[in-house]
């Protein structure tokens, strides 16, 4: 085995490791969510946004909880990779894009998680062009872009 100079080493391990991330990233990619997984995150979207629309005053403490927690960095973060995942499902996007802006109206302080946002939105208002992800989209993006 013939030893490489240290400098060069370090830059083939690194170049070895961003091939191998890059590899996975086009493989994320190709694969699309099952009908089965669509139909999941519709409903899970729809039930979140639901709690989330509740008024203050009558939401039980366990849904304000529950809806302040999703509204943490790492669901915000896993919501959004949702949305960018099932870009097929006009339902995703539009029970997606509403729960974003109650949680957005409630917590102005996470809009930088949405920063770049913009682009997806403004994709899925061309892609599904009248239906509700038009109106829900649009409104959001008067949030996020």
């Amino acid at each position: 085995r013939q030893s490489l100079p240290k400098d060069e080493h370090k830059s083939a391990r690194r170049s070895q490791a961003m091939t191998k991330a890059d590899s996975k990233k086009r493989q994320a990619e190709k694969q699309k969510p099952s009908a089965e997984a669509t139909r999941v995150a519709e409903q899970i979207l729809a039930v979140l946004n639901n709690i989330a629309s509740i008024p203050k005053d009558s939401r039980d403490d366990f849904f304000g909880d529950f809806v302040a927690d999703l509204a943490s960095q790492f669901g915000l973060s896993k919501l959004r990779q949702l949305l960018e995942w099932h870009t097929e499902s006009p339902m995703v996007q539009h029970q997606g894009f509403a729960l974003i802006g109650q949680i957005l109206l409630g917590r102005k302080s996470f809009k930088h998680f949405y920063a770049g946002f913009g682009d997806h939105v403004s994709a899925m208002i061309r892609k599904h062009k009248g239906t509700p992800v038009a109106d829900t989209g649009e409104l959001l993006l008067e949030e996020v872009a």
